[in-house]
């Protein structure tokens, strides 16, 4: 018989209160380089960051 895991709703709670912290910091605290490959980002008007070799595109922050 397969034994399954279930999750508690604390367990739910508590990934949700990590995600609204995580980000927090990152609008508190933009990215400046790739989490993939550790280019720096390009900075485009409105808050957008991309990674010059295309693997990540961060759009958080404030849109001025």
């Amino acid at each position: 018989m397969e034994r399954r895991t279930q999750m508690s709703w604390e367990q739910l709670q508590a990934i949700l209160k990590e995600n609204k912290t995580t980000r927090a910091i990152e609008e508190r605290d933009p990215p400046v380089a790739c989490p993939f490959d550790g280019a720096i980002l390009d900075i485009h008007p409105r808050g957008r960051r991309n990674c010059p070799m295309g693997n990540y595109t961060w759009t958080g922050g404030s849109k001025a």
